[in-house]
């Protein structure tokens, strides 16, 4: 998640379905079908509903907070 948003990538539907955990500890994010880059007026609603962010509900603020939610 780091590295995309590094360069300014959002996932947008980051939940715990989308993430893969491995026995050795390492974990990986997948279902990356949403992920688009960050923009102020990119305003759509995309994702699972009980997993998305206030800042995107209330304000349309994109952004990395949004996937850290």
């Amino acid at each position: 998640l780091e590295m995309m948003h590094s360069v300014n990538l959002i996932h947008r539907d980051l939940k715990p379905s989308n993430v893969l955990f491995f026995v050795n500890g390492v974990f990986k994010i997948t279902d990356l079908g949403l992920a688009v880059q960050a923009q102020p007026n990119l305003y759509h609603r995309v994702g699972t509903l009980g997993y998305q962010a206030p800042e995107l509900l209330l304000h349309h603020n994109y952004g990395r907070p949004i996937d850290i939610y």
